[in-house]
């Protein structure tokens, strides 16, 4: 699979209502710097009912990795810090592949 795009994508999205959460980034720190994730927070809020269960998604647009985490409501990911912590666990993860697929091709 060949992906055209670079950069990462992080989604939020409602699996009972229409709705969702949608940032692009060329560096994954750019998604849990607190700016954007104090915008994301105003947009969950805006557009994700409280009461249906929503899934936090980071992609590398580049290779197709994704790690996906469902939650039963949004209501947790209203919290700033722990967005930020998800965040940043969900980048980590995906860190980890990129590191291993690099290491994978040099070998």
């Amino acid at each position: 699979m060949k992906h055209n795009e670079k950069g990462y994508e992080l989604k939020i999205i409602s699996f009972s209502v229409p709705g969702k959460v949608v940032k692009k980034s060329f560096y994954l720190q750019e998604l849990y710097a607190y700016d954007t994730v104090k915008e994301i927070s105003r947009e969950l809020a805006n557009n994700l009912n409280n009461k249906h269960d929503v899934m936090l998604s980071i992609t590398n647009s580049s290779n197709g990795v994704s790690v996906v985490r469902d939650y039963p409501s949004p209501t947790r990911l209203n919290d700033i810090n722990y967005l930020v912590k998800e965040i940043k666990e969900i980048a980590n993860i995906i860190l980890g592949y990129e590191e291993g697929e690099e290491k994978f091709h040099h070998d």
